[in-house]
């Protein structure tokens, strides 16, 4: 485009051919230039904060949080309330999701946060589900894990997903997308305990706090990277937390609990983007290729990982995974998975 304003603006014989001269200093070439450093400055300071943002600690003290560019430091925003409703685990099938997909598990040790993104997408010109746009969850899921303490007996499993939902499809709570945890006791035998939800045998609840955010359009998906994390008992107890990255913001929720203590048990995780719950399917159009990416935080610094053709939620998309397997490396006590789904 440059080069076709230089061209546009034929320099006279009479006249400096210096850009910086001052017959130039207000050419459309000279403030296409200006416009350009300007961008280039502003991509540069985004991607400085960018890298910044996702090294500070989500605030201790239970509740909701907003970061927003420039902004270096979270602001406590009103938490928002959801009823109950279950992204269920269902038997598996062929297309992603629905218990096939591949995740991410440690060798030997827990992880204690992770992080789910997706690299350049190619492609992609619309999503929905159920005839709806935009229209999608991201789950970052952990394995199904047995007897966690809150099973009090019961022979049952502990699960937990980190959730961005674009839409929460009840009128109270979130009043636009919506940022949360689910937590379930699978095959629960008995009365669920207090404040659990029933659902097929087993026990789910949401998270006590929950953030109503703008929704992301299905084109914002490459700027999105979900964080889940939790962390141990210790003098303020063990709390697990929530964090959505955007292109110029970042939201968080902190529970300020662990009702399953998953930093004993969290050593396998799952990150895609699925149907907006209840086992819902998110449908891409044709030729969309998605290519996935998940980076894991060890609790031990040594331990290794691998991949495994496993998924733990309901929900699905209408994309097939590459017959390519993951590619797994570790670095400086961090773990990362790579591979790609498209149809």
């Amino acid at each position: 485009m440059v080069m076709l304003l230089l061209f546009a603006t034929p320099v006279q014989a009479n006249e400096s051919n210096s850009l910086v001269g001052s017959s130039y200093t207000n050419t459309p070439v000279q403030q296409t230039i200006a416009m350009i450093s300007k961008d280039q400055k502003e991509m540069a300071d985004l991607e400085d904060w960018h890298l910044k943002v996702k090294e500070i600690s989500v605030p201790k003290k239970k509740g909701c949080y907003e970061l927003i560019y420039p902004a270096t430091k979270y602001k406590a925003v009103p938490c928002a309330t959801l009823p109950a409703r279950p992204f269920s685990k269902e038997p598996s099938s062929e297309i992603v999701g629905n218990g096939n997909d591949w995740s991410i598990r440690l060798y030997e040790g827990k992880f204690s946060t992770a992080d789910g993104y997706f690299g350049n997408v190619s492609g992609l010109e619309k999503e929905s589900d159920d005839g709806q746009s935009d229209d999608y969850t991201l789950q970052l899921n952990t394995q199904f894990f047995d007897s966690p303490p809150i099973c009090n007996g019961s022979d049952c499993q502990g699960w937990q997903q980190f959730i961005y939902s674009t839409d929460y499809p009840y009128e109270e709570g979130c009043t636009d997308g919506c940022l949360f945890m689910q937590y379930w006791l699978l095959n629960y035998s008995g009365q669920c305990p207090d404040n659990w939800d029933s659902s097929g045998g087993s026990c789910y609840r949401n998270s006590s706090k929950a953030i109503s955010i703008p929704s992301q359009s299905i084109s914002a998906l490459p700027d999105l990277l979900l964080r889940g994390s939790t962390t141990a008992s210790g003098s303020n107890g063990a709390t697990d937390a929530l964090t959505l990255f955007t292109s110029k913001s970042a939201y968080a929720v902190n529970e300020g609990a662990s009702y399953l203590d998953l930093y004993d048990y969290w050593d396998t995780a799952e990150f895609n983007v699925f149907g907006n719950g209840g086992g819902s399917e998110a449908v891409f159009n044709a030729g969309t290729s998605i290519p996935v990416g998940l980076t894991g935080f060890p609790t031990n610094s040594e331990d290794t990982a691998t991949y495994v053709k496993e998924g733990y939620t309901g929900e699905t998309n209408n994309l097939t995974l590459s017959s390519t397997p993951p590619t797994v490396t570790s670095q400086a006590g961090t773990v990362f998975m790579k591979f790609v789904e498209s149809n």
